[in-house]
């Protein structure tokens, strides 16, 4: 109960003995609670002290009352009923196994609460100690607080009883909150600590996330929930925390000289040793009430209860507090009274601080030292031990490794292959400098003491060996400089909190996308510095300092101020790229040189290479599995890059191998004179791909048998899935695969290397004649004619397919590991369809199969834009000369075509194919989607749609309606024109019926209510009982097949009505509910009824034989399935890109669609979950989203539509008591049978549609068998608004005399309204209404830096009409006054926790005196309560400043109750999210080109005096535009957008905060000519708080200068006005905004009359405007007129304006005459030109 009602349980159960006539258990329950009668919402300290005196009252009586044996019999009583509330895995077993009755006590208290004083009265009369029971009554009557226990465990009882209460306050807050505002709250605690991202599922109750909360925060969950309401706007509940102050327990963090992390384990383990089994178990009990006083977050239940030893223990709070955690110890000793062990840790603890005072070692010291401990082992146990036993201590240190650490992380080489080295490099690796004592620990086992005493000896005297050669001593200083800086970084990353490791862990994240997967939340220490060794190496380190300084933990920075890296960082060479098959098959054939076991070690040795270089390593299990050569090759390529050589070699020198380190040179050399050969273009690419294709089916086709053919193709179907997964091939591919379909597959997977493996085959099947054949025909390179026109398409499609896959996989190969991760990232944010796609381990291969199959021949633009962002521009000239628009399509956005109709066509027509030819259509459709750069359908689905229906209804889903143009092409490719014929002509004859106007929603409701109406009456009147259950069974079956059993109600089903289910078959099928309920009865032989029902449907009008209620309910269920039906028709007018766009959209609008809006969703499914979640309001969502995806062609069609009308909004008045209204309908609903029940459950859906209200979970639903379940969901759901919806779903089943017992019953319940309203009118106000203060404006002398105002008035009511100020005098009155800056006084008052909440005023009065002052305010006062208290006023004078009380505050102003005068202003609390009135001001600079500066200040005339200022001071010019009409909330974020093409804003986002006078937004424009909107909108939100227009008037020049000017200010001969001057003496400028460029608006003219075009192509190519391929295409180029159009649509349109200038720049050279003429100077007479235009003078009079 107290799980579910917390403190209104009490009322509950008098309510409930109150109807079972108990009124003697009402008046004890009435005498226990006689104390509690104070106000509802009781401060926390009360609380707190309440609880404190149950558990003293329990503790008190049970011992004195009970024996040992009834003690341990309560206990286990007890224990039961906590299990079968809590879940197990959330108790300590300590808890209940070894509980003494202390822990049970506090257990029951922070499982039932106050209730727990019942609960133990019940069990207590369980064990017949009615006495004991009797002594517990009259102890709580009482209700004093108990004085027997000490001070020691009272402060453990305060722990305890702080920690129920706070549950029990956040428990109440969370029960007047709707499930929106609950949804809304976890989001805002969610941000707070992103560790609580995964506890906080969707489904969490109101009782998990207060348990999660106080588990998370502790004692600081009440201010998190306290900033929750004011951010959810439900300041009404904020006054019930008011009096609560967490901060006076709150723990300062000692950051003090950092401790030795190793030594402070390894003491406190040793300390806590001390105590017994049962004693640690109570450590770990009061563990958790501790660490909740102390505002730290809980150790995870499972790991505390695993923790059996005191070392463990001290291991997880390490983990969970770092050095905090000496700290907590201290405490939970203290609270155990084992002062002996807090001393002893105190003593310890000193000793370790003392010593870690000394300078700490840089890191070139820890390596120095490390690799002494490395040549120390080495030199000692290869002296000391025989062969026998370095064997034996390999293996026992093998043993002692694996289980500190996990077997993926280690090389299975370096266990059973491991020499002496290996074993000692892998120590050093997992245990430091601590590897000398492991060592000695192993040689004690062995007992080799003499050993352990050379070791000892040689330690001590700490020199550094000289035994090893340079090489060997190369390869320890890598060893050792990674042991030394994983130690490093795991000893820095204990100092931190678990809070600041989190934050540490999120920018190491964003620094490599790549560790997004390998940091879960719950990465330990020592993981996370394994990890960012592996990631970073060497730059790991001078990651961590950006990492500190970013979470400014600056005084841990100095530990590494010493260590640069910088000088072992490798520079990627980024030459004249390799061909990587040629580089992996050189490097592989090398290394097949070593032995096994050396390619064993240098799989070993590769690691501390990949550090030094600052390189991630690879992955541990793939390295593992890489028994070849080749392998190890592959993995390399993949992660390195070209890079992998440098690597390789520089590993084989450290093994010694230099010879094949010199073969690696030599054919790398080699490799790179051949690669600086010019590239090929795309083009050229897939020519030589086209010839590759013709030539393997001529060969094949000419040289081998039909049998040979078959045996050709097995084999070679077998090679590809071994090499590319199953799922990207379809069957038909491999069963059915003719020759050409095996070449294409072939080409697909191994491109121009298909002509190797083809040989390879060949020889296998032992025909070497075709080899040779195929060898002859290759070396001719020649084009094959042989393949008539249609097949040469597909041929061209598949080989720009396989060319540019090629491509994209060359240039990736060129990039480093991190820059191809960058590169995903882009190409994600190109498309969201990928983000499931690309997955963290993506590796090139599979990244470029991805993005042809998604983008298609788009995929070379989309590389190209990602090489820019990368900036690896060097890479770009490779993909220059490609260009795929002129392949693109054109998506038709005509008319759009009924998507039922348009599928039912293509499936009818699509019939014609044979089986063996669906398998090719679906084969060649590939090929058509990449040339279309349409995504691909996904393998799987493919492969399993059989008919084809299935296939058109996937086209649908992918394409649209542009299914249809593929349908038509691939038809085409498969040389069916009749098919593609009748295609056309049915598409033809659809688009023509779709032109007539479309229904608006209302006519859609209108049709569906008709077609209910019609099956209800028809198929009541014309079947009879046993036929109507028969017809439910098949409907049911029909519909289960088609939509997810997930999504139906078992009532729906098993009780359904006839009314049940045609509701249900108008949900799944809309107006093809007739068709497919004639052809049910059609199985059922009833064709009479058929007749019927055709013969009603045709006559198409409305039936009348439905009483209101029910036309009512049908009306509810039309208009969902009619909603359901718009939207979807509108989604298959949308291409997948759109779909995806819409449904970000749609996500943004509501949070809770974040899981069901899957990748994978059909439009269908995103039908469905709208309308469920949004209900009627799922039209104007789908309105929103087409404007958000600029799809304004589809708006029309829901432009008649509004459900604003029937939206509800919810009541927010006085709260009813959640328990007393679940209560009340519970019993109301009790009323119900059980099918009534199920029918209720039916019918809430479609209530829950008309008011836009989130449908109830169906599983849920489907499991809430009583009435009182099915409230409690609605409770959950909708919160107090339950009521209502309960109300009209009565209602809808002509239940009215529930409705009218619940109406009654809510009226009961409901208590007086006491609103903020009623606060403002008892707040003694007597201020004027504002339209009887008379406004004055005053005398401004600006003389001075800073203005002074100066007014007077007669005796009355005034206002100044600049600061707001409002004074009331009796006699004539004059003062003045200035404005001063906030600047100086803004961090008194801060510290004081108040900030401004109006100007700052000097004011000096002259004459007379005010009767009544009032200072402005520019807070929003609306829903605070208690204002005065929030409200304070600032007076400073020379004694200082003084904070005063208010006496009365109105929505503008503040009274003040002593009118005298210096400095003054209004303040307010700080801590609060205060609306706020705000200005926006618009200021024009003095710049070339249009650049805007917009401020967001709150309405301060102060402050905006200040702003002007610093504008003016820089020429801009003040842009007056209406403000904000709504207040806005102090610290929001706010975005500000413009349509303003091609506008530039920086930065977007604004937080509104006081006294910055650089908080701008720069708005950028070039030279706009139009007018244009601003709006400024809350951040994440779509509605603008604040709109504006922007005129041409505003912000154009009043003078504009000329665009062209002589020194001497004449105009500059022979240049038009709207081209750029470069002439001697000109003024160089751009043209004005209202004139098109000489270049743009001359465009025809100049086509048809440039004489000297290629003169001019040539000066273009030498200034780098076009490059060599557009040159070589405008020089191909037949005619003048198509030269110059060429340069029109290429380079002139890609550079721009500048461009257009150096075009421009050449005309006035090389065709001045043209210039000239063209811009109508009468200088220059116009001569012949030599494209037999006549000879033409002109004459011009200059005005």
């Amino acid at each position: 109960m107290e799980e579910k009602y917390g403190r209104e349980s009490v009322e509950k159960i008098r309510d409930t003995l109150m109807k079972m006539n108990r009124t003697d258990l009402v008046q004890k329950l009435s005498d226990m609670d006689s104390g509690t009668k104070e106000k509802r919402f009781r401060p926390l300290s009360h609380r707190v002290e309440t609880m404190a005196s149950v558990i003293e009252l329990l503790l008190e009586t049970l011992e004195a009352g009970l024996t040992d044996k009834e003690l341990r019999s309560f206990r286990w009583k007890i224990q039961g009923a906590i299990l079968a509330l809590k879940p197990p895995s959330f108790i300590l077993a300590s808890q209940l196994e070894d509980a003494d009755l202390q822990d049970s006590v506090f257990l029951m208290v922070q499982t039932f609460g106050q209730e727990s004083v019942r609960k133990t009265m019940k069990v207590l009369e369980e064990m017949k100690r009615t006495d004991v029971v009797q002594m517990l009554s009259d102890s709580s009557s009482e209700a004093k607080k108990k004085a027997s226990v000490d001070e020691g465990s009272s402060a453990v009882i305060q722990k305890v009883a702080s920690m129920a209460a706070v549950k029990d306050l956040i428990l109440e807050t969370l029960y007047d909150l709707s499930k929106e505002e609950v949804n809304k709250f976890k989001r805002f605690v969610e941000s707070v600590s992103q560790s609580l991202l995964q506890r906080f599922m969707a489904g969490s109750s109101r009782s998990e996330i207060s348990d999660v909360m106080v588990e998370q925060f502790g004692l600081r969950s009440v201010e998190v929930t306290r900033d929750a309401l004011m951010k959810i706007k439900r300041t009404d509940l904020v006054q019930r925390l008011s009096e609560t102050s967490s901060e006076k327990l709150s723990v300062d963090e000692d950051k003090s000289a950092p401790l030795k992390t190793g030594a402070v384990m390894e003491a406190a383990g040793t300390i806590l040793d001390g105590l017994s089994l049962k004693e640690l178990n109570k450590f770990k009990c009061l563990l958790r009430f501790t660490c909740f006083q102390k505002s730290l977050p809980q150790i995870n239940f499972r790991s505390l209860k695993s923790a059996n030893t005191s070392h463990e223990v001290v291991e997880l709070m390490m983990e969970e507090f770092g050095h905090q955690c000496v700290e907590v110890m201290m405490e939970v000793l203290a609270d155990m009274k084992r002062t002996d062990l807090v001393q002893r840790l105190s003593e310890t603890i000193t000793e370790l601080k003392v010593s870690s005072e000394k300078p700490q070692p840089s890191l070139s010291m820890m390596v120095e030292t490390m690799a002494s401990v490395i040549e120390l082992l080495l030199e000692t146990l290869e002296a000391g031990l025989t062969d026998e036993e370095l064997r034996s201590f390999r293996e026992k240190i093998n043993r002692t490794i694996l289980a500190f650490k996990p077997h993926s992380f280690i090389l299975e080489s370096q266990l059973e292959d491991a020499d002496l080295q290996d074993s000692v490099f892998l120590m050093v690796q997992t245990y430091g400098q601590k590897s000398v004592r492991k060592t000695m620990k192993v040689l004690e086992e062995m007992k080799r003491t003499d050993v352990v005493q050379m070791l000892s000896d040689s330690s001590s005297e700490a020199k550094k060996k000289a035994s090893v050669d340079e090489r060997s001593s190369a390869v320890i200083q890598k060893v050792a400089s990674m042991a030394a800086v994983k130690d490093l970084i795991l000893e820095t990353l204990y100092d931190l909190s678990k809070e600041e490791v989190n934050e540490f862990k999120e920018f190491v994240k964003s620094v490599s996308q790549s560790l997004l997967w390998r940091f879960m939340a719950g990465s330990s220490r020592s993981e996370i510095s394994d990890v960012m060794v592996e990631q970073f190496g060497l730059r790991s380190v001078e990651v961590t300092r950006d990492a500190l300084m970013k979470i400014k933990r600056t005084d841990l920075v100095q530990r590494l101020s010493e260590t640069s890296s910088e000088k072992l960082s490798v520079d990627e060479d980024k030459s004249a790229p390799l061909k990587t098959e040629a580089v992996m098959e050189a490097a592989g054939t090398i290394l097949d040189g070593l032995s096994l076991k050396e390619l064993n070690k240098f799989k070993c040795l590769l690691r501390f290479t990949c550090f030094l270089k600052s390189l991630p390593q690879i992955n541990f299990i793939s390295l593992n599995y890489a028994n070849t050569s080749h392998e190890v090759v592959e993995l390399m390529m993949e992660e390195f890059g070209h890079q992998c050589v440098e690597v390789m070699m520089e590993v084989l020198a450290d093994m010694k191998r230099t010879d094949l380190v010199q073969r690696l040179s030599e054919t790398i050399t080699e490799l790179k004179v051949s690669s600086e050969k010019p590239q090929p273009s795309l083009s050229m690419m897939v020519e030589t791909m086209a010839s590759v294709i013709e030539l393997l089916l001529e060969t094949l086709e000419a040289g081998l048998t039909d049998e040979e053919l078959r045996s050709f193709r097995q084999k070679i179907n077998r090679t590809i899935p071994a090499l590319k997964p199953h799922s990207d091939i379809l069957e038909s591919q491999l069963e059915d695969a003719d020759l050409q379909d095996s070449v294409f597959l072939m080409v697909q997977t191994f491109g121009q290397e298909s002509v190797r493996k083809t040989m390879k085959v060949l020889e296998e099947m032992k025909r070497t004649d075709v080899v040779q054949m195929l060898s002859d025909s290759s070396s001719e390179a020649k084009k094959k004619v042989s393949v008539d026109e249609r097949s040469s398409a597909v041929i061209q499609k598949v080989a720009s397919m396989a060319a540019v896959k090629d491509l994209i996989l060359e240039t990736l190969y060129d990039l480093s590991k991190e820059e191809v991760n960058e590169f995903k990232e882009f190409v994600k944010s190109v498309s969201q369809s990928l983000l499931w796609r690309f997955m963290a381990g993506s590796s090139r291969s599979e990244i470029s199969d991805v993005m042809v199959e998604q983008f298609g021949l788009r995929s070379v633009e989309v590389t190209r834009d990602a090489l820019m962002k990368i900036k690896r521009t060097d890479l770009v000239q490779r993909l220059s000369e490609t260009s795929s628009e002129k392949l693109s399509v054109d998506e038709d956005k005509s008319a759009p075509l009924k998507t039922g109709a348009v599928m039912e066509a293509a499936g009818t027509i699509l019939d014609g194919l044979s089986l063996k030819e669906l398998n090719k259509f679906k084969c060649l459709l590939r090929f058509t989607c990449f040339q279309k750069s349409l995504p691909q359908i996904n393998f799987i689905s493919l492969n399993y749609a059989n008919t084809s229906h299935e296939v058109v209804e996937l086209m649908m889903e992918e394409f649209g309606h542009q299914c249809v143009e593929v349908m038509m092409e691939v038809l085409a490719d498969m040389k069916r024109t009749d098919l593609v014929q009748r295609l056309s002509e049915t598409i033809t004859e659809l688009k023509v019926s779709s032109e007539k106007p479309q229904p608006s929603l209302s006519m859609m409701v209108e049709t569906m209510a008709s077609v209910i109406e019609l099956l209800l009456e028809t198929l009541e009147a014309g079947l009879t009982d046993e036929e109507l259950r028969s017809f439910r069974e098949k409907i049911n079956r029909t519909i289960l097949a088609f939509k997810p059993h997930s999504f139906i109600l078992e009532s729906q089903l098993e009780d359904a009505d006839l009314q049940d289910s045609v509701f249900l078959m108008v949900q799944t099928y809309g107006q093809k509910s007739v068709r497919k309920t004639m052809k049910v009865l059609e199985e059922m032989k009833r064709t009479d009824v058929v007749q019927m029902l055709s013969d009603s449907s045709s006559e198409a009008k409305k039936k009348a034989s439905v009483d209101e209620r029910s036309s009512a309910v049908i009306q509810k269920v039309a208009s969902m399935a009619a909603v359901k039906d718009l939207i979807l028709e509108t989604l298959y007018d949308l291409s997948k890109e759109e779909v995806n766009k819409f449904k970000e959209f749609v996500k943004s609008v509501s949070q809770s669609l974040l899981q069901r809006f899957e990748a994978a969703s059909s439009r269908s499914e995103i039908s469905d979950v709208m309308v469920d979640q949004s209900g009627l309001r799922s039209v104007e969502v789908t309105r929103d989203a087409l404007m958000k995806i600029k799809r304004t062609d589809l708006v029309q069609r829901l432009s008649e539509t509004s459900s604003e009308k029937l939206s509800v909004d919810e009541d927010k008045s006085a709260p009813l008591k959640t328990g007393a209204v679940m209560e009340a309908a519970g019993t109301i609903l009790d009323g119900l049978s059980l099918k009534e029940l199920n029918k209720f459950k039916c019918l809430l859906r479609f209530t829950c549609f008309q008011k836009s209200l989130p449908q109830i979970n169906f599983r849920s639903l489907n499991y809430a068998n009583t009435s009182h379940k099915v409230v409690e969901l609605m409770m959950e759901e909708f919160g107090h608004q339950c009521v209502e919806v309960m109300m009209e779903v009565l209602a809808d089943m002509k239940r009215t005399d529930l409705v009218q017992r619940l109406s009654e019953t809510i009226t009961e319940l409901k208590g007086p309204d006491t609103s903020i309203t009623s606060e403002l009118k008892d707040s003694g106000s007597t201020e004027p209404e504002s339209n009887n203060w008379t406004k004055l404006e005053p005398e401004v002398n600006d003389a001075d830096e800073d203005p002074t105002y100066r007014l007077q008035s007669e005796a009355g009511h005034f206002e100044c009409s600049v600061s707001g100020f409002r004074w009331v005098c009796e006699e004539k009155v004059s003062f003045r006054y200035q404005f001063c800056s906030w600047e100086g006084h803004m961090q008194r008052m801060e510290s004081r926790k108040y900030m401004p909440a109006g100007p700052l005023m000097d004011l000096t009065i002259t004459a007379g005196k005010f009767t009544e002052a009032h200072l402005p305010h520019w807070i929003c006062i609306d829903a605070i309560p208690n204002i005065s208290d929030k409200f304070a006023l600032l007076h400073i004078d020379d004694c200082g400043d003084v904070v005063e009380k208010v006496s009365e505050v109105t929505r503008s102003h503040v009274r003040l109750t002593d009118p005298v005068f210096s400095l003054r202003a209004v303040l307010i609390k700080l801590g609060f999210n205060w609306g706020t009135s705000c200005n926006v001001l618009i200021y024009n600079t003095n710049k070339s080109f249009l650049t805007l500066h917009v401020y967001l200040i709150p309405c301060d005339p102060g402050l905006k005096q200040e702003v002007d200022k610093t504008e003016v001071s820089y020429d801009s010019k003040a842009i007056r535009k209406p403000h904000p009409q709504t207040t806005l909330n102090y610290k929001d974020w706010f975005t500000l957008t413009s349509d303003l093409d091609g506008a530039k804003i920086s930065p977007k986002d604004l937080m509104l905060q006081y006294g910055k006078t650089e908080n701008y937004c720069e708005v950028y424009g070039d030279n706009p000519d139009k007018d244009f909107q601003l709006k400024l909108t809350r951040k994440n939100e779509l509605e603008p708080v604040w709109t504006c227009e922007v005129r041409k008037n505003d912000y154009q020049k009043i003078n504009p200068t000329p665009a062209a000017a002589t020194s001497a200010g004449a105009p500059a001969a022979n240049v038009p006005a709207d081209a750029p001057t470069t002439s001697a003496g000109a003024a160089a400028g751009n043209p004005p905004a209202d004139r098109k460029h000489f270049v743009d608006q001359h465009r025809p003219e100049l086509i048809q009359r440039v004489t000297n075009v290629m003169p001019i192509v040539d000066k273009l190519f030498q200034r780098k405007v076009l490059f060599e391929e557009k040159y070589q295409e405008i020089l191909k180029t037949s005619t003048d007129q198509d030269k110059i159009r060429l340069l029109y649509d290429g380079p002139l349109r890609a550079g721009k304006r500048k461009a257009k200038d150096a075009f421009y720049e050449c005309l006035e050279e090389l065709e001045p005459y043209l210039v000239s003429d063209l811009s109508g100077d009468p200088a220059l007479i116009q001569t012949t030109h030599t494209n037999k235009t006549p000879r033409r003078v002109f004459q011009f009079i200059r005005k």
